[in-house]
This record gives C-alpha cells, structure tokens and sequence, in this order.
C-alpha cells in the first residue's frame, strides 16, 4: 500500500524517520513529506522517499538571515504567510499521486488544516492522525473547539498510551474505536544511522561534557518550558546533593526566552553544582549528555509522551519520571526507572537518590532499558501494529468504491 505520512514543520524529525523506516521495512510504500530541519545536522540516509516540500521560502529566508530564529514571532510569522501556499503545493501533489492513505503527524494551523482534511476526505482518502499532545501544552480558549474539527473528521486517531486514548475519548467524545494505541518507539535505528554519531562509554562522555568521571550525572532534556516541571527538579536537587556529595545537575538544551530558574539556583546555592548548556545543538552533542548521564529525570507537570524517555532507553540509561501521559506506562517501576507524582519534590529526590545510590542498579536498570527500547518500543513492532491500522482502512476504502 501507498502511504504518505505527513509532518509539515518536521517537528518530530526523529519519530518521523522511524516511523517511515520501519514501515518501509515491512514493505510499506512510504514517503515522508516535511521541511527541511533548521536546527541539526543531521546526515540520513533513508530506504524511503522524503519530499522536502513544506516551507522551503521560509527555510531560505531564515538561512539567509539566521537571528530570525532567536525572534520566535518573526518566525511564526513567515511561515504562516507560506503555509497557505504550501496547501496548495500539497494538494497538487496528492493528485498526481496514489496514496490511498495520508498519515498526519502534526497540524500547523488547525482551522485551515480542517478544510484539507475535508476536502481530502471528499477525496475519499483515508486519514490518520497521530496525537503526539491531545491539547497544545500552551493551550488557548479555541484549541478544544479546532482540535476537535480535526478528530471528528479523520478515520483513525493513534496516541501513546491507555490514559491518553481516555482523556481524548472523553474530552471530545469521540468513538473509541477509532482510537489506537500503538506506544512511541525507541530510537534504535535512528541512532545508527546517523552517520556522524559515535557511542563514547559513560566515563569518557563526562569527560566531554566537563565533568569529572566520579560524578553522579541527573539530566534533565530541553526544550526548557514550563510543562517540563523543571522547577520541581531545582528545588529537590539541593536534598540529592545532601545525599549525593558528588551528585552534579545538568540541563541541556534550548530555553524558550530567558532562563527563569536562574534565581531559584542562586537561592539554592547549587550553582556550582549545575551545568547549564541552553542552546540549539548537534545530536552528537546532545547524544553526548545522555550518555554521560547516571539517570534522566521527566519531572513533567503535564504531558502525553516523550521523545526524552524513548531517547534515554535507546541509550541505555535508567529514568525517573513523574506519573503523568503515557510516562508511567512505559517506565517499568524498579526495573527500567522509577515512576514518582507529579510536583512532589520530596518523593523525586527519594528516587533519584535511591537510583544514584547503588552503582549496579543504575548499569541494570539502564541494561533493561536498552533491552525494551529493542524490543517492546522497536518499531519493527510499532510499524507493524501502524500497518495494521493502516490495511483496516484499505479495506474500508476498497468496501467504499464497491458500494
């Protein structure tokens, strides 16, 4: 079958790419249509077509005059003048194409993207729609009434996890039949593939990242914004350090705006104790802190699934997170992780310091990790379980035409 999985700003490159591998792997027509990647430098090969069709003036212009990206205004506004432009380029596109199926990973402007998939419905294609976030996590007075335009309309919706294929059944009463739950996949196959990634034993990544090989590694993984639950990190670390004297916090990745934990740390007085890195990297770099990490902590406040917790499997490293989305349903509690409520300092340090505590349930837990990100979250798995929704569509469509 013919597919085209569609992510129009290439916000989840990475999930992109393993999806569209792993259905190509299992003798799927697949192509993915996105943007070019402003942010990493990524060199992939792929087994599957990409069309780099969406925001291609936008991605000049920004090129050419790169502090449009630190002004996210600016930059929302050039693409959204493009976007409409782009429907156009798209539609031309589907039209000389035969996909029967058009998968979409995100919506850019959820009003205008209704009235493709409308018309792509009257087109009598079928639509599948990933709700990586039910709601955005900045979320506005009008997100409930348009994302429901968008549920509503599509054949089949896929989310991460059992607590969020019932929050969106509930929200927007939607028929739950039409809700799949296929987890989010490890990132196996995209670490390997890129050519320029080099695996550095744990001891050797602290070195690169500045740190000496005795310290304790806790890091927490940007985008640095509020749902993220930073500020419940900062405030138990001063209790890990009491129980952790070589324990050593570090935060990497962009921060939207100005840093607002700044003060918190001074008040702390664990400043010495916190390497901040707050910029757009490589994914060499930030492949480096995960592997000079001992735990990776999700203190999230609100969230559906993460990329960060799939990425730390992969890796091979143990994790605490808050019980919060699907987060709980993939950490195996004592096993892969550890799994605390949300903005509860005390019970997060508890189990950052129990993890940290012992050298060898850190290696077992981050050996166990590794194994389900090759297992349970391959997507060889979560690509056959994506087909199989997408071959229940088919033969709905197939039905279709008959009648």
């Amino acid at each position: 079958m013919e597919v085209l999985v569609v992510d129009p700003s290439n916000y989840t490159s990475l999930y992109d790419y393993s999806l569209c591998k792993g259905l190509s792997n299992t003798g799927c027509d697949v192509e993915l249509v996105t943007s070019i990647s402003l942010y990493t430098d990524r060199a992939l090969g792929s087994d599957f077509p990409i069309n780099y069709l969406f925001f291609k003036r936008s991605c000049q212009l920004l090129t050419r005059f790169p502090f449009l990206l630190r002004i996210p205004l600016l930059r929302k506004v050039v693409k959204a003048m493009e976007y409409p432009m782009n429907l156009f380029s798209f539609v031309d596109y589907i039209q000389r194409r035969n996909a029967k199926i058009i998968h979409f990973q995100w919506v850019i402007m959820p009003l205008i993207d209704f009235v493709l998939l409308r018309w792509l419905r009257n087109k009598k294609l079928k639509l599948v729609y990933t709700a990586h976030d039910v709601l955005p996590h900045n979320q506005r007075w009008y997100h409930k009434y348009v994302y429901g335009l968008v549920y509503k309309i599509v054949d089949a919706i896929i989310v991460h996890s059992n607590n969020v294929r019932t929050e969106l059944v509930n929200i927007f009463n939607i028929v739950p039949s039409t809700v799949k739950v296929i987890p989010h996949g490890s990132f196996d196959n995209y670490f390997s593939d890129l050519r320029n990634i080099r695996r550095i034993p744990k001891r050797k990544a602290k070195e690169v990242i500045g740190l000496k090989p005795y310290h304790k590694v806790v890091f927490f993984c940007g985008p640095v914004e509020p749902y993220k639950g930073l500020v419940y990190l900062i405030n138990a670390f001063p209790v890990v350090k009491n129980n952790i004297p070589n324990a050593k916090l570090v935060i990497a990745g962009r921060a939207k705006g100005s840093f607002a934990y700044a003060e918190l740390m001074r008040e702390l007085n664990i400043n010495e104790d916190v390497l901040l890195d707050l910029r757009d990297m490589s994914d060499q770099e930030m492949v480096n802190y995960y592997l000079a990490s001992d735990v990776v902590v999700l203190p999230y406040v609100k969230t559906y699934q993460s990329a960060v917790l799939l990425s730390a499997y992969t890796l091979g490293r143990p994790v605490v997170v808050t019980d919060t989305g699907g987060l709980g349903e993939v950490v195996e509690d004592g096993r892969s992780g550890y799994v605390v409520p949300p903005e509860d300092e005390q019970a997060l340090a508890t189990a950052i310091c129990k993890l940290l505590g012992d050298g060898a349930n850190i290696e077992s837990m981050g050996r166990y990790a590794a194994k389900l990100a090759k297992t349970k979250y391959s997507w060889d798995s979560i690509a056959r379980k994506t087909e199989l929704v997408y071959s229940e569509l088919q033969k709905d469509y197939r039905r279709g035409c008959q009648d």
